[in-house]
């Protein structure tokens, strides 16, 4: 008796600091994005004039540094109308990047036509970014079993599995227990201060519309110079899940959840896409792939292909396995916009 009863208080103890945190982030939260220094960069040039665009760019440093919209929309008949903004920012990966374009249809999906996002598996976590700001403050229960039932049934190592149950665990907890709360928010950390505010102060620059592109030579360029083999080992794992996908375990968690994105996307008048690209980590691939032939063609732009694009598998495009250089850009760009217009002119969307 005495120790239902001690329970029973220690329970209801949780349920009391719970809702006093829930309390403390509807006051106190500055925005949906207010932990990704630079989407919040970006959302200030964004917002002081939304009226003016009407499509964007969703996703990770991918995004942030390959797709450069000025390329896109001069690659697009004017008749369409369309100046698109990039959204990008490094390490945004699902389902961070599907939180932010929920919220984002919230408040600016009446003006928005069109919305490009990255397709990528859930993000392996670095466990560099643990006990930060950057992974905590968008991680809900709800978001922490949304990762466990996409990540678990994939094909990604056992280790990977777990060290992401783990640690998005502890991220979780650190942010339901409002943990460094106010720290994050009014705190002034230096650490990597100087590169970062470089790299605000480029996306804040309105003509870049959110671009930063990836130029000039770095110790990473070079090593993956001297070695390009893995942009084949990405092309065979293209061929391999899509000759005989069958053989691999995979989700229908991540697929749904891209499902109903669509759906959202429809409700407010949004045509969304979601964008495959060969840049991925190569634990990563097998899982994204297995993702993209479970959404609607419709909504899929397809650049991954090695034997429809074999130009983007090229080292001369690329800055590293990750990354395209500049050229590499401004290529993957103009792809976008013909496979983009190729599906206007094919589809009914219906709108």
């Amino acid at each position: 008796m005495q120790l239902r009863k001690l329970i029973y208080k220690l329970l209801l103890g949780l349920i009391l600091v719970i809702a006093g945190a829930w309390i403390v982030r509807l006051v106190f939260d500055p925005s949906y994005y207010y932990g990704n220094d630079i989407l919040a960069g970006k959302m200030e040039v964004f917002q002081s004039e939304a009226d003016k665009y009407n499509a964007v760019f969703i996703g990770s440093s991918v995004v942030l540094r390959n797709i450069d919209p000025r390329v896109f929309d001069s690659s697009l008949p004017d008749s369409l109308g369309i100046t698109s903004f990039n959204l990008g920012s490094g390490g945004t990966v699902p389902p961070e990047t599907y939180i932010f374009y929920e919220n984002f249809l919230k408040h600016h999906g009446s003006g928005l036509k069109y919305a490009f996002i990255e397709l990528r598996d859930i993000g392996i976590f670095d466990p560099f970014h643990l006990h930060t700001l950057r992974k905590r403050y968008w991680i809900t229960p709800g978001e922490y079993l949304f990762i466990l039932r996409s990540d678990m049934p994939s094909p990604k190592s056992r280790d990977i599995k777990l060290n992401n149950a783990r640690y998005y665990g502890i991220s979780m907890l650190e942010r339901l227990l409002i943990i460094d709360y106010f720290n994050d928010i009014y705190g002034k950390s230096t650490e990597g201060r100087e590169v970062q505010e470089f790299r605000l102060k480029m996306v804040r620059d309105e003509e870049n519309r959110g671009f930063l592109g990836l130029e000039g030579r770095s110790v990473r360029q070079q090593q993956f110079l001297m070695d390009t083999t893995s942009l084949a080992r990405i092309a065979d794992a293209y061929r391999s899940v899509s000759s005989d996908r069958d053989k691999y375990s995979h989700s229908t968690a991540h697929a749904e959840r891209i499902k109903r994105l669509i759906e959202l996307s429809e409700k407010h008048g949004v045509q969304c896409y979601f964008i495959l690209h060969p840049k991925h980590r190569p634990e990563q691939i097998t899982a994204t792939l297995l993702t993209a032939l479970q959404i609607p063609e419709k909504n899929l732009i397809n650049l991954a292909d090695p034997d429809l694009t074999p130009e983007l598998y090229l080292a001369r495009y690329s800055f590293s396995e990750s990354h395209f250089n500049m050229r590499g850009a401004k290529l993957l760009s103009k792809m976008i916009a013909e496979k983009f217009n190729s599906r206007l002119s094919t589809e009914n969307y219906g709108f």
